[in-house]
Order: structure tokens, then sequence, then C-alpha cells
């Protein structure tokens, strides 16, 4: 087993708040629910403003206050879940972070805890697709799991040789 590219970072609350917001404004299914509320909220707004033009009074209402009440919910539906699944691992780790090793090679993708010997082999067929924050890179199986790589992460490999190697596997990133 040639190691390639060997990545290693901590789950910092940092972190998380990045995976979250990927998740809530980069996947295109939250992107979708974006536009779809934007556009109601701007249908109500013009409702409001011109209401002999469109419709009456109280469905621009509903139109203006629905996609407010339910982006007020899915903030805090999704901070309150990054808030757990961040004190949940530290619970795990007996209070640290957990400190997590992902290793690169042509074959495989290695997910190792650096804390214990648990870890695990994950087949590059299995990855559907990459996405991107500010620090982290993304490879995202067919199941949802997130394969986590800092960018600033690397001790064996760079990040510019670790895209083209994802590129020469077929990879867009």
């Amino acid at each position: 087993m040639d190691i390639l590219f060997e990545n290693q970072f901590v789950y910092t609350e940092e972190l998380y708040k990045e995976l979250y917001y990927y998740n809530l404004f980069k996947k295109p299914k939250s992107i979708i629910w974006h536009i779809f509320l934007i556009l109601s909220f701007s249908i109500g707004v013009l409702a409001l403003l011109f209401p002999e033009a469109l419709v009456d009074d109280g469905s621009a209402k509903i139109a203006v206050f629905l996609p407010l009440f339910l982006w007020i919910v899915i903030f805090r539906q999704h901070r309150r879940a990054m808030k757990a699944n961040y004190k949940q691992n530290l619970e795990l780790n007996n209070g640290k972070p957990v400190q997590r090793r992902m290793v690169l090679t042509n074959d495989d993708i290695y997910v190792d805890r650096m804390d214990d010997a648990s870890g695990s082999c994950i087949s590059y067929s299995s990855v559907k697709k990459i996405g991107q924050s500010k620090n982290y890179y993304y490879l995202i199986t067919q199941t949802g799991l997130h394969l986590i790589f800092k960018k600033d992460g690397f001790v064996t490999g760079n990040l510019e040789d670790f895209l083209v190697f994802l590129r020469r596997k077929g990879f867009k990133c």
C-alpha cells in the first residue's frame, strides 16, 4: 500500500459550522428550496405593495411570512443539529475533539481515528461527488457520508496534486 496522500485534521466546532453551511447553502436540493422560498417571499412582497394587481391581502401575507418562518426553522434546526453533533463527538471521545487521518492510495481511501485503532476502507467507486467549503474538501459517498479533507492538512502530498489525482480518477473538482 503506497500512500499517495495523507491528510490530518481535528473535528472542531468550526469544521462543523462549515460542513453545515455547505449542506444548508451549497447542496443542489438546498439551493432549490431557497430559490422557491425567495420566489414566494418576492411574490408576497409584490402583492403587498401592489394589492390591486395580484392576490388578496391574506394570501400575500402568507407568501411573505411563511418563507420567513421556514427560514427561521431551517436555520435553527441546522444550528441545533451542528451543536448536538459536535457535543456528541466530544462525549464519545471523552471530552476531546476527534482527530482524523485520511489516507489515499491508488486503490482506496482509508479513514482512521488518530486517537485509537479504529478505521475503515472506502473504495473510490462509492464516491459520487466532491464538495468544497472555505477550508475543506468533501468526498461524498453514495450513502451521503462526507469524507473530509482539510485544505492545509496534508502531511503527505499537497492540495494541488490531490486535486489532480481526483480529476484523474474522474471526479469534478
